[in-house]
């Protein structure tokens, strides 16, 4: 395990010494800004967190929703008049991911503030996304985007990739560790090519099924930007009953064949051969084989008696192993653990509170204002349905909302 902590830092600060030998430009900010509500209260915090979905997160973690269909969409009103949009459709420990950005109507002025008319610019990703368990308790996970930008007369193409992994149970039950690589590509606008505001992030998470709340911490950076940490907590405050499924994989394995047919032994010995008494025994002329005539007037020949009585006793030995065997399946039943009745169930709600030190979002916002930092947001589920909200803090600049919808087939 020591080994993969290793890789983890070698690789974490083997890329972060990319910047220095990289002067070009970068683009296409709205990459890592936030708009699934849950990437949004958790300030963006995903490293090592399992069964996430959405945009800007570690794509290992897919491999923990791969019994799950569902689909998703998230409006967030951003500043001004600017808005996000969010589609996204996960099946089989994968994702599919259209995410798009419009800024609104803006005036066009110049140097001298000369009104210039007004414009609009708009921005469209779409990403796949999967996972794989390469090894007990390690998943990795990639996934490949590809976009478009247009401003005006500007119109740019770009691509990039995403790269995660993620290691559970790291000396406890409840550590897990992660790393992840997040927009590493390039952009082209028919005239020149830059790069993509690639992420780099490190980070562990506390976290366990029966535990009421999580620790989340992530510590990275952004290609042409300083260092940055997020941190977030999720507080499950009314969680659906987490043993249903541990009693119904008991269930399967409680009939042990092999314990039925010893008893089937034992009871066999002490077991008395049930009466004739409805049975008669005549001899046939033509075949000269002994036939039984039973009440219901049907015939059956056997070559000899003793054939007739190996086959009662097979009958016999298939009533007792029944009823063994149904005893046996009553009384491991009595001894299953109860479930934990839960009046709010099948309902959860979890809340979610983030911060992080990264503040500057489209170059936006006021860094020296702390309460820019601040993220919040809840998820409230009844059966297959998920209500999402989240909010982030701008401080002067006001609050910008995420809302989501999630549905589970």
């Amino acid at each position: 395990m020591k080994k993969f902590i290793l890789l983890f830092i070698n690789i974490y600060f083997s890329i972060l010494i990319f910047p220095a030998f990289y002067s070009g430009d970068l683009g296409l900010y709205f990459l890592n800004i936030p708009v699934d509500p849950l990437s949004q209260a958790y300030s963006t915090t995903s490293s090592a967190v399992k069964g996430r979905s959405g945009d800007l997160i570690n794509p290992a973690s897919l491999y923990s929703t791969k019994n799950e269909n569902t689909f998703s969409f998230t409006y967030m009103p951003f500043l001004v008049s600017s808005h996000f949009g969010l589609f996204t459709y996960n099946f089989k420990s994968s994702q599919i991911l259209l995410k798009y950005f419009n800024s609104g109507v803006m005036e066009r002025r110049d140097s001298l503030n000369n009104d210039l008319g007004e414009f609009f610019s708009s921005d469209l990703l779409l990403e796949y996304s999967t996972s794989f368990k390469i090894k007990k308790n390690l998943y990795v996970g990639g996934g490949l985007n590809l976009g478009l930008e247009k401003v005006l007369e500007y119109n740019s193409l770009f691509s990039s990739l995403n790269l995660g992994l993620i290691y559970e149970k790291v000396y406890f039950d409840f550590l897990n560790l992660g790393f992840q690589i997040l927009n590493v590509g390039g952009v082209y606008n028919f005239e020149k090519s830059s790069l993509t505001p690639a992420k780099f992030v490190l980070g562990f998470s506390i976290d366990k099924e029966d535990m009421p709340f999580s620790v989340n911490l992530d510590v990275g950076k952004i290609l042409d930007r300083k260092y940055f940490y997020s941190f977030a907590l999720k507080f499950s405050l009314i969680r659906p009953n987490y043993q249903k499924n541990v009693v119904k994989e008991e269930k399967v394995g409680i009939l042990d064949t092999s314990r039925v047919d010893t008893l089937l032994i034992v009871k066999k010995d002490s077991f008395e051969l049930e009466k004739i008494s409805d049975t008669i025994l005549t001899v046939t002329t033509d075949s000269f084989a002994d036939t039984l005539k039973s009440e219901d007037k049907t015939d059956k020949e056997y070559k000899s008696y003793a054939e007739f009585l190996d086959e009662k006793n097979d009958s016999i030995e298939n009533v007792v192993k029944e009823e063994k065997t149904e005893n046996y399946v009553k009384k491991s039943e009595d001894k299953l653990p109860e479930v934990k009745k839960n009046i709010f169930s099948p309902l959860s709600l979890d809340i979610i509170l983030g911060v992080s030190s990264d503040r500057t979002d489209l170059q936006l916002g006021y860094p020296t204002d702390l309460t820019s930092a601040l993220t919040a947001g809840f998820k409230l589920s009844y059966n297959n349905i998920s209500v999402l909200w989240s909010s982030k803090f701008w401080g002067e600049l006001g609050v910008s909302q995420s809302i989501g919808l999630k549905m589970s087939f």
